[in-house]
């Protein structure tokens, strides 16, 4: 498994901001409106209100205060080669198509994120997600990133299988002195801030963008993610709902 790290390079220029409501009271005029385009061949569950993560574990945050641990959320997720929608503006009257190859070349990732600073941690995986791969991240690089003496690692995950295999449960007890793990309710990814961090990742980096190779995809993906490891506060808005 690898690991990538370093700080992405962006183009030097000038940058504009463009406000959402002027586009929408000009795009008319123009001929243009909102539509959500389709697949063409040839080359999710809406968010719960902001205010659930207020409600998450409040027993645990304040023992992880008293204790002076760190709060830490982990969550893995699937990126395909294929594109995914969203509305976009297009002329009046027709349909944006995204190209797309028909392949289902998947990029799995793990990631984690300390609640407090927004500082994120993924980690690249090539095999599917099983209990051995899960744990090596956990012992490999969240513990090393997160856990400083006497302030162990409050870990907030969701019941994935592989999350609750006798192995796991069994290497947690003995590293109870670093880990402690709180498990989220069933079937509720809202509550997960790392679920968070995957929307805005989707957003930027794959929404109605068409990726001919693999790798175009992973290189993709790792300048975003790079690209908030040292930009900390492009997150912390996401987060915010969950202190």
């Amino acid at each position: 498994m690898d690991q990538s790290a370093g700080r992405p390079s962006h183009p030097r220029g000038i940058r504009t901001t463009v406000s959402p409501r002027a586009c929408a009271q000009t795009a008319p005029a123009l001929g243009l409106l909102r539509a959500t385009p389709y697949h063409s061949t040839g080359a999710g569950r809406s968010e719960t209100k902001a205010q659930m993560g207020t409600l998450h574990l409040p027993e645990s945050k304040k023992n992880a205060k008293s204790e002076g641990a760190v709060i830490v959320f982990e969550d893995e997720a699937s990126f395909r080669q294929t594109p995914t929608l969203h509305a976009t503006w297009a002329k009046r009257g027709s349909q944006p198509q995204i190209p797309t190859l028909g392949q289902r070349h998947t990029q799995k990732i793990f990631g984690a994120v300390r609640l407090h600073n927004a500082d994120f941690i993924y980690l690249h995986q090539e095999d599917n997600f099983q209990w051995e791969t899960y744990l090596a991240f956990v012992e490999q690089v969240v513990v090393p990133a997160f856990y400083r003496r006497r302030h162990r690692i409050y870990l907030i995950q969701d019941n994935a299988t592989y999350h609750t295999k006798p192995e796991v449960s069994h290497w947690f007890r003995a590293n109870r002195r670093y880990v402690k793990v709180f498990p989220l309710p069933p079937y509720w990814p809202e509550l997960n801030a790392t679920e968070r961090i995957w929307n805005y990742t989707r957003k930027y980096v794959t929404h109605n963008r068409f990726f001919e190779r693999p790798q175009d995809l992973c290189d993709a993906l790792f300048g975003r993610f790079d690209y908030v490891r040292h930009h900390p506060q492009e997150i912390e808005g996401l987060l915010r709902p969950f202190f």
